[in-house]
């Protein structure tokens, strides 16, 4: 969904206000609101509104083919129920290259096994410096108001520079 730059600009400025401390987030979500419900903005509450909606939609489908045979489910579609239903219908077998199930072969799975193990590989890196952030910071953040740009003079670790001989 495109986002109107009315919306991104006054989402700048309120951050600005509430980093500032001049307004509350409650507050800035409140004035945030009001902008959109205005007349001129109400294409963007029908976008966001039908993103919602068609996902509802999308989920009931899915929760619903999931219930049926394949001979039921090929029926109810025209199409061939994926082979391997426990996995998104899209394979990744490469940097965003996506193969249907349906049409994936021998060399297809090989390479997606590879594509997962690195994708998990490099999640597990990512988590592992999140947990640590974690131990730093949620002794500091005292109340769900404070973010790290709060205490990030604490977080921040000091440049030490060698002195030259």
């Amino acid at each position: 969904m495109n986002v109107p730059g009315w919306f991104n600009a006054e989402l700048g400025r309120l951050g600005r206000q509430v980093l500032a401390e001049d307004i509350s987030r409650q507050d800035a979500a409140t004035e945030l609101e009001d902008l959109a419900f205005k007349r001129e903005n109400r294409l963007f509450l029908h976008g966001l509104v039908h993103a919602w909606m068609r996902g509802r939609v999308d989920g009931w489908i899915k929760t619903y083919l999931a219930s049926l045979t394949a001979e039921e489910a090929e029926a109810a579609t025209g199409a061939l129920p994926l082979p391997y239903p426990e996995l998104p219908a899209l394979l990744e077998v490469r940097p965003c290259v996506f193969i249907h199930q349906n049409a994936i072969t021998r060399a297809h799975i090989k390479a997606a096994i590879v594509q997962a193990e690195t994708k998990a590989t490099n999640a597990a890196g990512h988590a592992e410096k999140v947990r640590r952030l974690a131990e730093i910071a949620l002794p500091l953040l005292i109340d769900d108001s404070m973010t790290l740009a709060s205490i990030a003079h604490i977080l921040r670790a000091p440049v030490t520079v060698a002195a030259a001989s």
